[in-house]
């Protein structure tokens, strides 16, 4: 698929290494859509699950992710957080519209910057906070993993799409990152800034979930190759579409599966 470049690719990887600074400044160490699972460490979406427990994508979008639930998880019970909020910096952090226009909701604080339960030691149980800061990313896939070989010998063969429709019309997917690897994220993203002067939309990356002893498991980032020429421009657009519509937010569990409705909302937004 590559080509030669020329002066409008040289404009396009100038932007590009624009993009990969601004990308790697938003990072920090510490529905509307369809979601990869990654229940028991298993990487599943549509509920199948992937060869390898890995799968090779093109980052699109990311954004800053708190969510808080006042109930364990149970996974009987189909519940949302009751408080969540969205944003590319830190600072701007405060939760959603939708958490104040519907009574399943509730907020928790003007801000996430002034929420007791964005606390360390706010959890129920041990140092770390009520309310989880996270990471959702949206992704499109750029290839499969196949299977090669049988037993205990057989290895998988990455098969990248060499189709410019396959970049154009793939459905977007996303990922809630772990708490315990959204600092994994941030350095991939800053390295990959750093040494190839790239944002994460101008790689294809694999990504990968392995066993941790401290938290079960844990995503991994690697880089596989830069997206070629002729691609550029296709994934420059569908990056400025995932990014406007990455915030996409919560809704409540269907009436008769969800839990009580919360009572006696502690704060609305200002009128």
């Amino acid at each position: 698929m590559a080509k030669k470049p020329g002066t409008a690719i040289v404009d396009w990887e100038k932007e590009m290494a624009a993009q990969a600074e601004i990308a790697a400044g938003g990072q920090r160490s510490s529905g509307g859509g369809k979601f990869f699972s990654m229940r028991a460490g298993q990487l599943t979406f549509d509920g199948e699950p992937l060869p390898g427990n890995q799968v090779p994508v093109i980052i699109l979008a990311d954004i800053i992710e708190n969510y808080y639930y006042d109930k364990p998880f149970d996974p009987d019970v189909p519940a949302s957080p009751i408080c969540f909020a969205f944003a590319h910096s830190e600072s701007e952090m405060e939760p959603h519209e939708a958490v104040d226009q519907d009574d399943y909701f509730e907020r928790q604080s003007e801000t996430c910057r002034a929420c007791p339960k964005n606390e360390w030691g706010s959890a129920p149980v041990g140092r770390g906070k009520a309310c989880k800061n996270s990471m959702r990313l949206a992704m499109i896939p750029a290839g499969v993993y196949k299977p090669q070989g049988k037993g205990r010998n057989a290895g998988l063969e990455l098969e990248l799409y060499d189709d410019t429709d396959d970049y154009e019309k793939s459905e977007i997917a996303y990922m809630k990152l772990p708490v315990m690897s959204v600092r994994n994220y941030s350095t991939f993203v800053r390295d990959v800034a750093t040494n190839m002067r790239r944002p994460p939309h101008g790689i294809i990356t694999n990504i990968a979930v392995v066993p941790d002893p401290r938290s079960q498991f844990k995503v991994e980032f690697e880089v596989i190759e830069e997206i070629d020429n002729e691609l550029i421009a296709i994934i420059m657009a569908r990056h400025a579409t995932a990014k406007a519509g990455i915030d996409f937010p919560y809704t409540p569990p269907p009436a008769d599966e969800a839990p009580t409705p919360v009572e006696n909302k502690k704060l609305r937004r200002r009128a």
